[in-house]
């Protein structure tokens, strides 16, 4: 999985990610989303996108 978007899905959380290592691309704006799980993982990962949230 290199791309993965879960935009405007009404998420309040994001199950661990894990270590996605090929995820690239990760698209989870406009949510309900409160907090974000460790991505260090995910090595990968050029592009984040958690607008429109309310994560502090």
């Amino acid at each position: 999985l290199k791309k993965m978007d879960a935009s405007s899905n009404h998420l309040e959380i994001i199950p661990p990610l894990g270590e996605m290592r090929k995820l690239e691309n990760l698209t989870l704006h406009t949510n309900k989303l409160k907090t974000f799980p460790n991505i260090t993982g995910c090595t990968a990962l050029r592009e984040l996108d958690l607008s429109n949230n309310s994560i502090d």
